[in-house]
């Protein structure tokens, strides 16, 4: 499972660390969409471990699904 920092996070384009905010301070890509994903990534996170500690099975199976689908590939072939 990724693990999200609180305070900062890595460009996807030039990989500078640096606060949560909507434009790169390094290279000015547009992260917007990429903040929001994280977002939802961190909150789908404490979801799973809600419905876990509460015993609600079906919630926790859903909610895992939706983060198995939500967590960004790290081993796509850019060899094409």
């Amino acid at each position: 499972m990724l693990q999200l920092h609180k305070h900062e996070l890595s460009c996807p384009v030039c990989r500078a660390r640096q606060p949560w905010q909507a434009t790169c301070r390094r290279c000015e890509a547009d992260l917007q969409l990429y903040v929001k994903a994280l977002r939802s990534l961190h909150s789908a996170q404490r979801q799973v471990a809600a419905a876990h500690n509460s015993g609600d099975e079906a919630k926790c199976q859903a909610t895992e699904r939706y983060l198995t689908w939500l967590q960004p590939q790290t081993d796509l072939d850019t060899s094409t």
